[in-house]
């Protein structure tokens, strides 16, 4: 294979475990947890969650396309996975945050955590969180379920995609669809980016260029190897770095999301190359991406109820870890988070 050609998998490929998106994961999950742990230098390590919308439109459609060819796929089944996989360390992480919140929360919060934990239970805690955004909403450290906003955002694309797979018998309807929402959707992300920020950050409609940007590379199976691999994929890496490094919540949370589209898309046609699983398929990048949707479910549970068990004392490490933030776009500061 000539170096700098982007070239199809076989179709076997389209099933099977890939190191390098298991440590991409990892990378989603600890820029997060480095954002809201208020770690210097990371002030846009709220891009995570981007990132791993990316991902997880790749993950979710290579694996349907696979099953549809193996003649396999089933939407029961399907959903059937999901919900196992998904739904018990929801519930369970739902359930330990109302118990501890009824000992350290006050009355008047806890009734809105109650609510909360109800819809992210229904998969629309996104719904939930947008319809009470705005200027003058409790800081995110008054809610410990607010993360669970990008979890019912990917619920509702699980809910929508594969049915819509199913119809589209075609490869070619299927890449016209693709890219129709992909372009659709970044359109009026940065179109609405100022009118609307809150419905781009919280919405599906606004985060469809990022699944389906995912998605894109699993319908032409596409990937990068050899040399050019190895340069997208160090090109990428360090662009992703710098976007969360140098981007902070004073940007519209449009402008992060598009940038990061761009460079995830690149970081999975890149995944087979050398560097990407030197970066991504080694042994400490793998324990944390198979462990990043139980590290995204606990961290804020833990750091907003440590905040409320301190009585607003915060000093020392308990500041490092809970400052409030405040910006031009409230809401990218305060409710980005991985799914």
């Amino acid at each position: 294979m000539q170096a700098g050609i982007i070239t199809p998998e076989p179709s076997a490929s389209h099933g099977g475990f890939i190191p390098s998106i298991e440590g991409m994961r990892a990378v989603a999950v600890l820029a997060v947890l480095l954002f809201h742990l208020d770690v210097p230098g990371f002030s846009g390590g709220f891009l995570g969650v981007d990132l791993f919308f990316v991902i997880s439109g790749f993950i979710i459609t290579r694996n349907i396309l696979w099953d549809l060819q193996s003649g396999n796929f089933s939407l029961k089944e399907f959903y059937r996975r999901r919900i196992r996989r998904l739904l018990p360390a929801l519930l369970v992480t739902v359930l330990l945050t109302l118990i501890v919140s009824v000992f350290v929360v006050p009355p008047f919060v806890l009734v809105d955590i109650a609510k909360s934990a109800i819809f992210s239970t229904l998969s629309l805690a996104n719904v939930y969180f947008w319809s009470g955004s705005g200027y003058f909403d409790a800081a995110a450290i008054t809610k410990p379920l607010l993360h669970t906003w990008s979890l019912s955002l990917e619920e509702q694309f699980y809910l929508l995609w594969p049915a819509l797979l199913l119809l589209l018998a075609s490869k070619r309807w299927r890449l016209i669809i693709c890219l129709s929402l992909l372009l659709l959707s970044l359109s009026f992300a940065l179109l609405w980016r100022d009118e609307f920020p809150d419905a781009i950050f919280f919405l599906l409609p606004f985060r469809l260029h990022q699944l389906m940007a995912g998605a894109l590379i699993a319908i032409l199976s596409l990937r990068l190897q050899a040399s050019f691999g190895n340069i997208c994929t160090l090109l990428a890496a360090a662009g992703f770095l710098a976007i969360t490094v140098m981007l902070d919540s004073r940007y519209s949370p449009a402008v992060g999301a598009v940038a990061v589209t761009a460079l995830g898309f690149i970081l999975l046609v890149g995944r087979d190359a050398v560097l990407a699983n030197v970066l991504f398929g080694n042994r400490p990048m793998q324990w944390i991406g198979k462990r990043s949707y139980a590290l995204y479910l606990v961290h804020w549970p833990i750091i907003v109820l440590v905040n409320f068990g301190a009585d607003g004392e915060l000093s020392g490490m308990n500041r490092v870890f809970l400052r409030k933030r405040h910006a031009k776009y409230p809401v990218a500061s305060q409710a980005y988070s991985m799914a």
